[in-house]
This record gives C-alpha cells, structure tokens and sequence, in this order.
C-alpha cells in the first residue's frame, strides 16, 4: 500500500466506491448476470447472503451484502459500456 493510502486507511478515509475489473470468457453472460442481480437486490433495507458451491465441503463459501446502504453497486461495464442485457 502506498504512504499516502496507508495514511487515509488509517485515519479511515476511503473512496466511496472501488472498481474491480474482471477479465474472464463467458460466452453466455451469466458472470455479468450474476453481478446485475445482486446489484438489484441490494435494496436500501435488504441485505441477503449468497452461496457459492453449498453442496461442496471444498468450495462452500458464504458472502454477506448489507442492504443498509452501505453495499451498493453503482453502475456495471462491460466491455466498456454501460451493461445491457440483450
């Protein structure tokens, strides 16, 4: 982490939002499918937990989205572009 990132993480400044950038081959769209309905469902108010593999004791893994507002997915590129399903 850089000083000056360090710095702010320390006093507890952080950006609003971060960007993650995924590169991946995914002919049928279900990654950025996947990401849309999670940013739906984050409504202020409802917070939900989402599963990834449940039935495998290897890759079981639980993510927890606080719908308090503080999870909030701005906008999705893809390819650059605002995301629309066609």
């Amino acid at each position: 982490m850089k000083d000056k990132q360090y710095l702010n993480h320390l006093k507890g400044d952080k950006p609003e939002y971060d960007t993650i950038t995924i590169t991946l081959r995914d002919p049928d769209h279900q990654m950025i499918k996947f990401v849309e309905a999670a940013r739906n469902a984050a409504n202020p108010g409802h917070s939900y937990e989402v599963v990834l593999d449940p039935d495998s004791k290897q890759y079981k893994q639980s993510f927890d989205f606080d719908g308090d507002g503080a999870f909030h997915i701005k906008d999705i590129k893809f390819n650059g572009q605002k995301w629309k399903e066609k």
